[in-house]
């Protein structure tokens, strides 16, 4: 199922008046396909990769252009984690991050919600990473084990 005219109210654009507007809904719309279907968090570069299996004239300017307009609309998530690479990834609601030591593997945790509020500061939102082994590599590296 195509998203695109989902993307094209969300950008509030008409691709049938402009070329350009109607390229800028297909690669958004194959770059979410992509972070859909790889389900990980994912570098630019390797957004950019996967997408010009798709669109071999896509540019990496472009692809980086696309995933900051996603994230302004909510679409996708930008992720920058201890590793200092910038990611990205659609899941959109709150939650932490665990990420492997040994192989790098990152995995979405659940956190509670909170709030918080008193009259000298109001807390927005917050940043949790969690460094660890993954389960694989406990397995692999027999770490931490009994």
């Amino acid at each position: 199922m195509s998203r695109c005219i989902d993307l094209a109210k969300v950008f509030g654009i008409d691709p049938k008046e402009n070329e350009d507007d109607f390229w800028l809904l297909n690669s958004c719309e194959i770059i979410l396909e992509e972070l859909t279907k790889m389900d990980k968090h994912l570098t630019v570069t390797e957004v950019h990769k996967a997408v010009r299996l798709r669109i071999p004239t896509i540019r990496l300017p472009e692809v980086n252009c696309n995933l900051e307009l996603l994230v302004e609309r909510g679409m996708i998530s930008r992720v920058r984690l201890a590793d200092e690479a910038v990611r990205y990834e659609t899941v959109t609601k709150k939650h932490g991050h665990a990420l492997c030591t040994y192989c790098g593997k990152i995995k979405n945790i659940s956190l509670p919600e909170y709030k918080y509020k008193n009259n000298l500061f109001l807390i927005t939102g917050c940043n949790v990473e969690f460094m660890g082994v993954c389960e694989l590599c406990q397995k692999e590296q027999a770490v931490y084990s009994d």
